[in-house]
């Protein structure tokens, strides 16, 4: 017989009814311990992702700081080059470098430059 059938045949059988409480119990028990262990495992994530923004940014920093270097070199490096250019347009004689007509720019390459 089916449960509702036997509902209605008006018999309970309690032991059935322990079985199937005990059952629920255990369910609910494994749910719970489930949810517990989800939460832990989003606290640690939470943990890993707040380490990793700070590391991230860490990163962020140094490269920052790397461009304004490379950039502060790159302006020294410019301002010597042009110091050393000063004379040789002044008068002097120039190197076989700075007779050599500019380089086409990259964005260029394959079109024909008009002479002028």
């Amino acid at each position: 017989m089916s449960d509702a059938a036997q509902e209605f045949d008006g018999k309970v059988d309690p032991d059935r009814d322990v079985r199937l409480a005990l059952s629920a119990v255990a369910a609910i028990q494994r749910l719970i311990d489930e949810r517990n262990e989800l939460r832990a495992r989003l606290a640690v994530q939470e943990r890993e992702l707040t380490r990793l923004r700070r590391s991230l940014s860490n990163i962020r920093e140094t490269y920052r700081r790397l461009t304004c270097d490379f950039v502060r070199q790159l302006q020294i490096i410019d301002g010597t080059i042009g110091d050393a250019r000063e004379p040789t347009q002044s008068g002097k004689l120039a190197t076989q470098r700075e007779l050599q007509p500019p380089a086409a720019p990259p964005s260029s390459l394959g079109r024909v430059r008009p002479e002028e």
